[in-house]
């Protein structure tokens, strides 16, 4: 059996308090990853109250993914993201931080 090996980038995007600001934004990227592209991944990369599904209360320990998103990427490749809960919003606003890992692939 033979397997092929496929060439991707991450980026993670959620919601940290660092002495730059507060809020969501994208917190580690790939090299390579474009400018264009990290774009379109934060306008697509669910914030606070932007899933669905309620936090898991089971095992806060093992977040449960609560939201999936499939979407073409500026040149022409694809970003599969992975949305989870990740404790609670710092902001104090209130319901849990979302955090979405995001890979993407050439087409």
């Amino acid at each position: 059996m033979s397997y092929a090996s496929i060439k991707c980038d991450c980026a993670i995007f959620t919601s940290v308090r660092t002495s730059m600001g507060e809020g969501y934004r994208i917190i580690a990227a790939s090299r390579g990853l474009r400018p264009d592209e990290k774009q379109v991944i934060t306008r697509n990369s669910p914030s606070h109250n932007g899933t669905c599904a309620p936090p898991s209360s089971a095992d806060a320990e093992t977040p449960t993914v609560v939201g999936a998103a499939f979407y073409p990427l500026p040149p022409g490749r694809l970003c599969v993201a992975l949305s989870t809960h990740a404790g609670a919003e710092h902001t104090g606003r209130g319901g849990p931080r979302v955090y979405t890992y995001n890979v993407v692939f050439d087409a």
